[in-house]
């Protein structure tokens, strides 16, 4: 396994997060590596080494010596020091504009003609492209249950779950790392926090990335 590179850590913060605990930036690039510190003797000396190079690009931080890549605007929190010269230098994407290219504008319209709401749930779909994108990428086939629900001859039916609502009080995002496609009994469980979300067992395609943070924190009850 290659070392940890200054690359790896400014991905955390241009694919994941524009700010970034030092906690969370350690979990990125350990999830990045298949959740393995190999090439290291602990976990604790993999992490040291994540922190050692974030310090050493943060004017702010003991230890300083390299170019101001990163800074600390709190406490506990880092971010980019320059975002937008590394998102020009990177030519990258948003993992929520990688999905919205996969498919045309009319199949997203055709989606929204034929992927209407059967339940009596205030749902909140904010971003409708990017609904319609995801249920194109997974084929209207639920991450959870692998059901793909058939409305009649060449018609599916599934839904899109925010797995951090995005209303008062939980306030999460609406953007791919917060939304899963479901079928509808699915939803109603999720919705009602009935079953809890396991990661490893969601069937998750590319370039679409669940983050951890939304489904720990419906595993934990949405506190």
């Amino acid at each position: 396994m290659a070392s940890i590179s200054i690359d790896n850590i400014i991905d955390a913060f241009i694919y994941h997060k524009p700010e970034l605990k030092m906690e969370e930036i350690k979990a990125y690039v350990f999830e990045k590596r298949g959740n393995t510190f190999e090439g290291y003797k602990t976990l604790y000396s993999f992490q040291q080494t994540v922190q050692k190079i974030v310090e050493t690009h943060c004017p702010t931080r003991k230890g300083y010596n390299g170019k101001p890549v990163f800074e600390s605007p709190a406490t506990g929190y880092y971010k980019l020091s320059d975002r937008q010269f590394w998102l020009d230098l990177w030519e990258v994407e948003t993992i929520d504009e990688q999905i919205l290219k996969l498919t045309s504008d009319n199949q997203v319209q055709d989606l929204e003609l034929t992927t209407r709401t059967l339940r009596e749930i205030n749902i909140i779909n904010r971003n409708k492209d990017l609904v319609a994108k995801l249920k194109t990428l997974y084929d209207n086939t639920c991450q959870v249950c692998s059901t793909k629900l058939k409305i009649s001859e060449n018609l599916f039916y599934s839904e899109v779950h925010h797995i951090k609502s995005l209303g008062d009080p939980h306030n999460g995002p609406d953007k791919a790392a917060n939304m899963i496609v479901v079928c509808p009994n699915c939803h109603v469980l999720l919705d009602f926090k009935a079953i809890e979300i396991f990661k490893e067992k969601l069937n998750i395609k590319e370039p679409h990335k669940v983050d951890n943070i939304y489904i720990d924190y419906h595993n934990n009850g949405g506190f």
